[in-house]
């Protein structure tokens, strides 16, 4: 592991781990934060309030430029600042999704809120293989960008909403493991590349 600037190590996370994260960012940005917010925005604007949508697609873009502007200074400098940054903006990029299901949740007709499923569920598992070299930025992502979908079908008061909730929890729960895999893997092959 490579000490930061400040000569600290809170953050532990290899240069080429690091390298291989940023590579990823400015795609994985453009899909989850400028064309998917486009897509989902042109689905539901009939029912969303057009004001809330507009601000949300505007954070979803401020987010993905400061996700692509960090991830660019931390490819220059690897500091504990820049790695935390890197995982609130990656957070950030997640709970514009959280915030998309509740909009659907209060005000688009019931298939609106299985659509938002299926594009949560698509950007959580497509993230898995781009945000896990900085393994605590995918954790956090994926919980703040699925919390908000388990909860919306936990207050639901059938059986089928229930069993829902419980499945994303599971999907949640696998891709996470399996992140944390793809995280190991990465990481060990790197070491044996440098012995």
């Amino acid at each position: 592991m490579q000490e930061n600037q400040s000569g600290g190590t809170k953050y532990q996370y290899h240069p080429e781990l690091i390298a291989l994260f940023n590579s990823a960012v400015s795609t994985s940005a453009i899909a989850g934060n400028f064309i998917s917010p486009l897509l989902f925005v042109y689905a539901v604007n009939e029912f969303i309030p057009t004001n809330l949508l507009i601000v949300w697609v505007i954070v979803a873009f401020i987010v993905g430029f400061s996700r692509i502007f960090v991830a660019n200074k931390l490819s220059k400098i690897q500091s504990d600042k820049n790695i935390q940054l890197t995982i609130i903006t990656t957070v950030l990029g997640g709970s514009v999704w959280g915030v998309a299901t509740i909009f659907a949740y209060l005000y688009a007709p019931e298939v609106y809120i299985y659509f938002t499923l299926t594009v949560v569920v698509g950007i959580v598992a497509a993230a898995s293989s781009t945000l896990t070299p900085i393994y605590k930025a995918y954790l956090y992502y994926a919980i703040v960008a699925t919390t908000p979908l388990a909860i919306v079908f936990f207050l639901k008061s059938e059986n089928l909403y229930f069993i829902t909730a419980l499945l994303i929890i599971v999907f949640t729960i696998f891709v996470l493991l399996g992140g944390y895999k793809h995280y190991k893997k990465l990481h060990e092959a790197i070491i044996l590349k440098i012995s």
